[in-house]
């Protein structure tokens, strides 16, 4: 008899242990891989009752507190305090709005209250597309300068994603802090590797208290990353020429930007690896040279800017007769590319398989595609 009771109390205890458990991690228990891994540029902390302090891209600290807590507590009086999950978000760089794929969850689509860009630029996101075609999501413009400030204010958003770094959104900052409209930096864009540009998305998605898909997700892209390094790793290393001409001059790819990083990454050698942000700009000649020595061509823009091979040929004649013209290796961006941010898994790959053919039978790349006629 005692040895029964002595049973039912242990079976008892620690049923309490898990229920209390499970009350503290959903209402502040630590989240498994919730900071940053790859860049110093945000940070999350985990404080109590589910409150996280968020350093920004411009360091400033933002209090988020659930709205599962009737009150903010008074120590946080004075702070910039965002309740969450936040109900309307305003994004002012379409490359942010990626990052909410990362949720895997279709009401978090509803919480998006404007973007600065038309349909079009999020054609690969049928989700906004289709919220913007029945206006439920609008286009507040600001692309390229300032927003309509009247629709913003109508909005009353409880955050507005911007941006700072080498093209700073200024302007735009010190009217919303005029508005008394809540705003965090995010700076994903100035990363010099994929991941860290991805690991951004740990920072939007902790507004829509979305960190443990977050965390998940990041794991999970990390690990496919791996993959394809050593899928690639015994391959040959051919030659990758990455550039666009623009007004008679030619832009290159950063030398020791993320892309140049991921070419290396996966077995393959870019001719202009040893330049950097400060010398990209290079005359047609120069990068005449180079593509006679390129086994591969990445030309650095997208069909609705460079609709094929004609066209590149009418600004460069002796193209054609590279060796990458030739031998029907010449590729540009997709026009989806600039909404790559959270899927560098997908960015690897493909150009894995731009580099290595072999290894990627059968397979439909996502972000770059074969220049056509």
């Amino acid at each position: 008899m005692k040895q029964r009771l002595f049973k039912l109390i242990v079976t008892a205890a620690l049923a309490v242990i898990l229920i209390l458990l499970a009350v503290s991690c959903g209402s502040g228990g630590k989240i498994k891989g919730l900071d940053a891994e790859f860049t110093a540029a945000f940070k999350i902390e985990q404080l109590e009752k589910g409150i996280k302090r968020v350093t920004d891209g411009e360091n400033r600290e933002l209090i988020l507190v659930p709205k599962t807590l009737e009150t903010v507590p008074d120590e946080y009086a004075g702070k910039t305090v965002i309740r969450t999950p936040v109900e309307r978000a305003v994004f002012l760089s379409t490359t942010q709005v990626c990052c909410l794929r990362a949720a895997g969850s279709e009401e978090i689509w509803d919480r998006i209250a404007a973007v600065n860009a038309d349909s079009y630029s999020f054609s690969n996101i049928p989700q906004v597309v289709q919220r913007m075609d029945s206006g439920k999501i609008i286009n507040v413009g600001g692309e390229m300068g300032n927003p309509d400030y009247e629709q913003l204010t109508a909005l009353d958003p409880d955050i507005v994603f911007v941006y700072t770094g080498s093209y700073p959104q200024t302007d735009i900052i010190t009217k919303l802090e005029e508005l008394g409209i809540n705003y965090a930096v995010d700076n994903e864009y100035m990363e010099p590797t994929a991941l860290a540009r991805m690991e951004w998305l740990k920072f939007i998605l902790t507004f829509f208290n979305e960190d443990k898909a977050a965390a998940d997700y990041v794991a999970e892209i990390k690990a496919n990353i791996e993959e394809t390094i050593a899928k690639t790793s015994e391959a040959t290393t051919p030659k990758i020429l990455m550039a666009y001409i623009y007004d008679g001059t030619v832009i290159a790819v950063d030398g020791q930007g993320w892309l140049a990083k991921i070419v290396a990454e996966v077995n393959g050698d870019y001719l202009l690896k040893d330049l950097d942000r400060d010398s990209l700009y290079i005359s047609i000649e120069d990068f005449l040279i180079h593509a006679e020595q390129a086994d591969i061509i990445l030309y650095t823009s997208t069909p609705s800017f460079m609709p094929g091979k004609a066209a590149l040929y009418d600004m460069a004649p002796l193209l054609k007769d590279t060796p990458a013209a030739q031998n029907n290796k010449l590729y540009e961006y997709s026009d989806a590319f600039w909404m790559s941010v959270d899927q560098p898994q997908l960015l690897y790959e493909d150009m894995a398989q731009v580099l290595h053919p072999e290894l990627y039978e059968n397979r439909t790349m996502t972000y770059f595609t074969i220049m056509p006629d």
